[in-house]
């Protein structure tokens, strides 16, 4: 018992020495792409209606609190698919429309980690794969960067918005 404990760890030590030098290197790239997200114009959001929500939700993340109590921490990840209801839609409309979106389901559920949104241009494409754009909110604007702290205490400061249009 002894030495799995000794060995996890070491397992989370340098698990914490890497997403350290990771977080050193894009403190500038996060700078630059929250300023630009924060100068977004929200009356260009389009309506939309969410037609499908897939719970992408991983198994529990578990750390060791003390000598015998783990506590287990949920990544909560979901994947929306969401109908534009416009006929002239445009790029400047994908990032105020999912900051809408965003905005609307973190109010229910605000302890998602991690949200990807589909845009789709007609109602009957939804079963496939988007046709106007993906947009990822989530840590340093990728998905995957969910720590255990994030996930625990719910901290959203580095959370960005990832555009990819078709």
């Amino acid at each position: 018992m002894k030495k799995s404990s000794f060995y996890s760890g070491i397992f989370f030590t340098f698990l914490l020495i890497l997403c350290g030098c990771d977080s050193l290197k894009n403190d500038k790239n996060e700078n630059k792409n929250s300023e630009a997200q924060s100068d977004v114009d929200m009356s260009l959001a389009l309506d939309y209606i969410l037609m499908e929500m897939e719970d992408l939700t991983r198994r529990p993340i578990y750390f060791k609190i003390n000598e015998d109590a783990y506590q287990n921490v949920m990544n909560k990840k979901y994947l929306f698919r969401a109908f534009i209801n416009s006929t002239n839609i445009k790029e400047k409309n994908i990032l105020p429309t999912a900051k809408r979106i965003i905005s609307d389901l973190t109010k229910y559920n605000p302890d998602a980690d991690e949200i990807t949104l589909w845009f789709y241009s007609d109602s009957l494409n939804v079963k496939e794969y988007y046709d106007i754009a993906q947009v990822i909110y989530a840590p340093k604007g990728a998905l995957g960067n969910v720590t255990v702290e994030i996930a625990k205490q719910n901290i959203k400061d580095n959370y960005q918005y990832i555009v990819e249009v078709t």
